[in-house]
């Protein structure tokens, strides 16, 4: 398994992401992800629309919707173990941006 947060992380998620197994956006939308760490901060954003998902390392130049969070926190809602529902109750995961844009986004509330 590729080191969290690394460029061949990304790559796993991109294949994952590339099997489309979920529902699509029904429209474009930006979500940047800001992981924060001891010493520094890595960042990864992901591209949702109609054709699919792509995700990248660095930030996007314009983000519609920015969610922060500590490493731990990253790691525990990438395996499973927390929801980002539960994160962000409990003030682990902060969300900057129009989330209005992700829920119009879902096919089932388009």
């Amino acid at each position: 398994m590729p080191g969290f947060l690394t460029a061949e992380w990304v790559t796993a998620l991109n294949d994952r992401l590339a099997e489309g197994t979920g529902p699509r956006a029904t429209t474009p939308v930006t979500v940047q992800y800001v992981v924060e760490r001891e010493s520094d901060a890595v960042s990864y954003h992901q591209l949702l629309g109609p054709e699919g998902e792509t995700a990248h390392l660095g930030m996007a130049a314009d983000a519609d919707v920015t969610f922060t969070m500590d490493e731990a926190t990253a790691q525990q809602i990438s395996n499973g173990s927390l929801s980002s529902e539960e994160a962000f109750i409990t003030g682990q995961l902060r969300l900057e941006g129009d989330a209005t844009l992700l829920i119009a986004a879902h096919p089932d509330n388009a």
